[in-house]
């Protein structure tokens, strides 16, 4: 029950909790720092989300998904 209850108080966004934040909770304004990270697999998606863009139109519902590549080296 406790678990459910501290992540409902996460934020959907960034994951992080109002406390964390909160210097009157114990939390501090400086808790994290925002930094740039590349998710390769993210990158994909896009490119291939661009590209269908330029393609035919597939209709509601598709979904690109990430597959194993049996070439991979």
């Amino acid at each position: 029950m406790w678990s459910h209850l501290r992540e409902r108080d996460r934020c959907p966004g960034c994951g992080t909790r109002h406390a964390e934040w909160s210097e009157a909770e114990g939390g501090s304004r400086r808790a994290y720092t925002a930094e740039i990270q590349r998710c390769l697999g993210c990158e994909q998606i896009e490119q291939r989300r661009d590209s269908l863009k330029r393609e035919d139109d597939l209709g509601k519902g598709v979904h690109i998904v990430l597959q194993r590549n049996p070439q991979r080296q």
